[in-house]
This record gives structure tokens, sequence and C-alpha cells, in this order.
């Protein structure tokens, strides 16, 4: 599914990057290592954290997309370096729990949607 259409369907916004860009699966942290661990190419990152950090993690591990919990937006620098690596920038208004049941339903994916939480 793209990224834009996931949001549309989660009540989230695009906030940044190409809305069109295939998410075929999604991992939720709150902690680096965890992100680092297990996340894998082509997946949506949902997480509460919104530095750059997440963004190096996102590129590190080839995933494509970052869904942003609670309403967090990410700031400038954010944003810009999604635009250098080419990462789409998702905010939902939703906690992760919540989040991630919605994501799950629009995937219909099983356990991958809720990993390391």
């Amino acid at each position: 599914m793209q990224v834009a259409q996931l949001a549309a369907r989660i009540g989230a916004e695009l906030v940044e990057g190409d809305g069109r860009i295939e998410i075929g699966s999604a991992f939720a942290g709150d902690r680096i290592s965890d992100l680092l661990n297990r996340a894998s190419d082509g997946a949506l990152l949902i997480t509460n954290l919104t530095g750059e950090q997440v963004l190096r993690v996102a590129e590190l591990m080839e995933v494509p997309a970052i869904c942003f919990c609670e309403g967090r937006c990410p700031d400038e620098s954010c944003c810009a370096a999604a635009r250098r690596c080419d990462k789409a920038l998702v905010v939902s208004p939703a906690g992760l729990f919540e989040t991630c049941g919605r994501i799950h339903a629009c995937l219909g994916l099983g356990k991958e949607v809720i990993g390391g939480v």
C-alpha cells in the first residue's frame, strides 16, 4: 500500500516525502536499539521518537517511511534529513498502540506490526 493511502486510512498526515512509496510491513519501537535490530527494508517505522537519529536508523536499515505517533511533528532538521535521504514522514494523532492497530487493520499484518513495543 502507498504511504499516502495508508496515512489517509489511519487518520494520519503525510508531512514529508513521496506519498507513492510502497509499504509492505511495519515495525513499532521507541528504543533506537530495537529499531536497529528489528527494522527491515520496505517497512514503516512506527515510533514516538522524533529526532534526527530516527532518520539515521531509517537510512541505515533502508526503511522508506516513518510514522510518528501522538501528533508529534518532526522538527525542520528532521524534515530536511528526510528530504536528503528520500524518506516519507507521517504523523498520527493516535498513540503508538492505537496507531499500530490501525495499521494492522489496513495492511492485514500479524505480529510484524507490533515488534519492539
